[in-house]
């Protein structure tokens, strides 16, 4: 599977739709974000699979300040069912939508930068666990049958939570979703790192933890400072198209901290071109 994370009018589905006709691939996944306030969009679920693309709801649990800013919603309060009645809704109006949908609950858990990480504030790993296993369970309850879950580390480094303090178990997960980023020399303290040495020690790790279960880049891409980033886009389908347990990629085609659009340039969009033919 390709898939990508855009931006623009229904939730990026125009543009990922022009850039994969662009790559003369595709397009099976389209990744967006909602926070916990927000309703779930069923007119945009509808929108994507009318277009024959599978959504991909990254839900994150936060709160909006009016300020702009984000509160956290704490696990034990997820866990100890103070959140139900807006689970429940969600949950309701997916198994309504009758479409397949994959749905990344409080993704990046094991790392230390969000307010759903087990290392933060209040929060544990057990709590995690304990969050998410209610979560699935209050969707299943719902009959919402048709959403496949995407349990979504970002892959291992030093000082982050080891992902099996933090895995719910295979019984709540259908897909192990990585995500992981070639930064170069874009963001203070990084430096260029292949799309191997990105992505092998924590596949490793999953294949320990998860046999038998299917994995989901879910977010990558690469800058361009620090190397060549035609070549990298080469070395990630390469790579990835090698390990027998990864079913797809998404990519993070925004710019946030750096430029990590699939299409910044001309010999970006032709090495993505070269790249998919065989993946």
């Amino acid at each position: 599977m390709f898939g990508l994370s855009a931006d623009g009018p229904e939730r990026g589905l125009r543009n990922a739709l022009r850039l994969s006709s662009s790559l003369h691939h595709p397009l099976d996944l389209l990744n967006f974000y909602l926070n916990w306030p927000d309703r779930f969009p069923t007119s945009s679920v509808r929108t994507i699979a009318s277009a024959g693309v599978t959504p991909e709801i990254t839900w994150q649990p936060w709160l909006s300040r009016p300020d702009g800013s984000h509160r956290g919603v704490p696990l034990r309060a997820i866990a100890d069912g103070q959140y139900d009645a807006f689970i429940r809704q969600w949950a309701q109006a997916a198994a309504s939508c009758d479409r397949p949908i994959y749905l990344r609950f409080a993704h990046e858990m094991n790392s230390n930068g969000l307010p759903w990480s087990a290392s933060a504030p209040g929060n544990s790993a057990h709590l995690y666990v304990d969050a998410y296993r209610h979560v699935v369970d209050m969707f299943r309850a719902a009959g919402a049958s048709n959403v496949r879950w995407i349990w979504s580390p970002n892959v291992a480094y030093r000082g982050s939570t080891p992902l099996a303090a933090v895995y719910p178990g295979r019984s709540y997960v259908d897909m192990v979703g990585l995500d992981g980023y070639n930064s170069g020399t874009a963001v203070a303290g990084s430096t260029w790192r292949t799309p191997a040495q990105v992505f092998g020690e924590t596949l490793e790790q999953v294949r320990s933890l998860a046999p038998d279960t299917p994995v989901l880049i879910t977010e990558t891409a690469s800058s361009a400072a620090g190397g060549s980033k035609p070549r990298w886009i080469r070395q990630l389908f390469a790579y990835l198209g090698a390990q027998p347990e990864v079913v797809g990629v998404v990519w993070f085609n925004l710019v946030t901290r750096a430029d990590w659009l699939l299409n910044s340039s001309p010999a970006d969009l032709a090495a993505a071109r070269v790249g998919l033919r065989t993946f």
